[in-house]
């Protein structure tokens, strides 16, 4: 059975303020790597820590935070930022994370 890749709403506000450029080829990543795909875990990396339930997935300088729901085969995209900021202000100690963990 394949996945199927949605935008979570702050995702998708994110996305709409890249330049036309970034959006193509983010686009065209998703597209050929993680639409319909049989295991996105495969083409991403599983984050550690108190990040531990999401994976990334690396588009030129920009980093895709997702989180894979099994039971629903759903890619829920959540972050789309630089990879300088991506991680910033989510592994501070004792703080949960803007996802409720």
């Amino acid at each position: 059975m394949s996945w199927s890749f949605e935008w979570s709403d702050d995702a998708a506000r994110q996305y709409r303020k890249l330049d036309r450029q970034e959006q193509r080829r983010i686009d065209e990543w998703v597209t050929s790597h993680l639409d319909g795909c049989d295991d996105p875990t495969s083409m991403g990396h599983r984050l550690k820590g108190s990040l531990v339930m999401l994976w990334r997935y690396r588009i030129g300088d920009y980093r895709l935070l997702c989180h894979l729901e099994d039971g629903r085969l759903v890619v829920l995209g959540l972050e789309i930022e630089k990879r300088d900021t991506v991680y910033k202000d989510r592994r501070h100690k004792g703080r949960r994370n803007r996802y409720g963990r």
